[in-house]
């Protein structure tokens, strides 16, 4: 069962559901509705009927933090573009700062929840 938390983004009127999992493949969810999960470690995909956006972590590599770093910015990456691509927004190269505001805005709140998840984990 994966671990579980919401975070809701007021600029855009996003919500993001951030799961972290032991093992991918004894996830029955992941299974069910998403595709490429076999060959991840994180994945990024719109929930049905408009009910915001998952992202999932394998825990595995939690301790490794550059790649920790590394894995969080690029799927925060692809929850950007998801966020922009609902709302019609293109991406200004002359004006990235709302899209650099967002992006560390993810990364903050997504690392803040792997380091609760890290510490509960290390509490059992």
């Amino acid at each position: 069962m994966a671990y579980k938390r919401k975070i809701y983004n007021g600029m855009y009127g996003d919500l993001i559901k951030i799961r972290i999992s032991k093992d991918f493949s004894k996830e029955s969810y992941l299974q069910k509705y998403v595709e490429g999960w076999q060959n991840a470690n994180a994945i990024v995909f719109e929930l049905p009927k408009k009910e915001g956006i998952e992202v999932w972590f394998e825990d595995s590599y939690f301790d490794n933090i550059p790649f920790l770093c590394s894995v969080v910015a690029h799927e925060c990456v692809h929850i950007v573009s998801k966020i922009y691509g609902k709302r019609y927004i293109k991406y200004d190269t002359d004006n990235d700062e709302p899209q650099a505001y967002l992006t560390s805005w993810l990364v903050e709140n997504i690392m803040y929840y792997i380091e609760e998840y890290k510490k509960r984990k290390t509490k059992k």
